[in-house]
């Protein structure tokens, strides 16, 4: 008799357990005589979740990806001609006494926006702003002095482009106004 109920293959705990139990993760095989039931393990949401995850980071590794390689074109991009020579009516030939009142028409903002624009280095950008906390004026003059030193006799050209480009014509014109206001006098001009 004892070896008649070793023959028989029962699970025992199905009758105390299987009608009972809950899985977390859902069935895959309900409970019978012969068998408990089997719930879906932690590795298949597991591996789910992860795969979601995976996709996920990669979708946004590639956008930020392609989005940080376009602003980074946009800064290196030296703009197009925007401003043809023929447009800029002035040759001057030293710019340097004309740097205060065209700070003054510039923004902190917009100036840096046009340096930053043209590949003008961050640190170079930052010390100005450091040098002068508080002071968004002095921050523009230094940081438009250090502009027309690093770009020499296109400084005025790519300035006036770059504000153009940027959507800030009315600004472009102002600084053309003050060097021509300027040049009337018979200064500055080149022969």
């Amino acid at each position: 008799m004892s070896s008649e109920f070793f023959s028989r293959p029962v699970c025992h705990s199905c009758f105390f357990f299987c009608c009972g139990s809950r899985c977390d993760y859902g069935v895959s095989k309900e409970c019978t005589q012969t068998s408990d039931t089997e719930c879906h393990g932690k590795s298949r949401v597991a591996i789910i979740t992860v795969s979601v995850i995976a996709v996920l980071a990669i979708a946004g590794a590639v956008i930020g990806g392609f989005l940080f390689w376009k602003k980074r074109k946009e800064m290196k991009t030296p703009p197009d001609a925007a401003l043809p020579d023929d447009e800029i009516p002035l040759r001057v030939k030293d710019l340097e006494p004309f740097l205060p009142d065209i700070a003054e028409e510039l923004t902190w903002k917009d100036m840096k926006h046009v340096a930053q624009r043209n590949g003008m280095k961050h640190a170079k950008i930052d010390a100005c702003e450091v040098n002068h906390p508080r002071d968004a004026q002095e921050q523009t003059f230094e940081l438009l002095t250090k502009f027309v030193e690093e770009h020499g006799r296109n400084a005025l050209k790519i300035l006036l482009q770059t504000l153009e480009k940027s959507g800030k014509k009315d600004q472009a014109e102002k600084i053309i106004e003050i060097l021509s206001r300027d040049n009337q006098d018979g200064q500055n001009t080149s022969a």
